[in-house]
């Protein structure tokens, strides 16, 4: 994803459901390993499957991490992100919902030609329970973009709907165009079905998604 106000740098973000960081975390590493993923700024993984206090067992050099674990008792869920350390953080807040596992990041991006900050930009990673209502997800996903304040929101993240059906997707993708947001893209993510989003609100972030398969790590592309 690159994001553009006069000259805003360049900001790149890798999203993975991993399904299970303790039984892919050395191939996560090899992928990060490859030149073409050698300048990710942000590493957003949904299904971790780990506790919170197992984090530190799994290191990136040069990342932070946040998690924000599933905790109803069941394996399934959970959201990680690793961010590199250069990047300025204004806050990050970590909650459950009753339908997903979710992170919100304020982000403050400097312009390096105008040696000053750009707006705010939020970045919030989700894991919607597959199991989970379609109708509550979106009225707690409407809740949170609606408080956002700053113009400049990001949505990635396993959401398990749709969005190439339009009868399941019907009530999420309203949602989304009413409250400002586009659609990304609306490539395969598994099998013939788009699960995994990328939705964008803003009048400044240009955005390039690319859709890859990593067999060894993951069902979804």
């Amino acid at each position: 994803m690159s994001t553009k106000n006069a000259s805003i740098d360049r900001l790149r973000i890798l999203s993975v459901n991993i399904r299970s960081l303790s039984r892919h975390y050395q191939e996560l590493l090899l992928l990060l390993s490859n030149d073409r993923n050698s300048d990710i700024d942000i590493i957003a993984l949904s299904e971790t499957w780990i506790k919170e206090e197992h984090v530190k067992l799994f290191p990136i050099n040069e990342y932070r991490s946040f998690i924000q674990p599933r905790k109803d008792g069941r394996r399934a869920g959970g959201v990680i992100l690793y961010l590199k350390e250069h990047l300025k953080i204004r806050t990050v807040e970590k909650q459950n919902l009753i339908t997903a596992n979710t992170i919100k990041l304020e982000l403050q991006i400097h312009d390096t030609v105008n040696n000053k900050d750009a707006t705010v930009t939020i970045l919030l990673i989700l894991y919607k329970d597959c199991k989970t209502s379609k109708k509550k997800f979106t009225e707690e996903l409407r809740d949170i973009v609606s408080a956002a304040e700053g113009g400049n929101i990001v949505i990635i993240g396993d959401m398990n709907i749709d969005i190439l059906d339009p009868k399941e997707a019907m009530e999420y993708l309203n949602m989304l165009q009413a409250q400002g947001f586009s659609v990304e893209h609306r490539i395969p993510t598994r099998d013939h079905s788009c699960l995994d989003h990328v939705m964008v609100r803003s009048n400044c972030i240009q955005t390039k998604v690319r859709v890859d398969e990593i067999p060894r790590i993951t069902a979804h592309c």
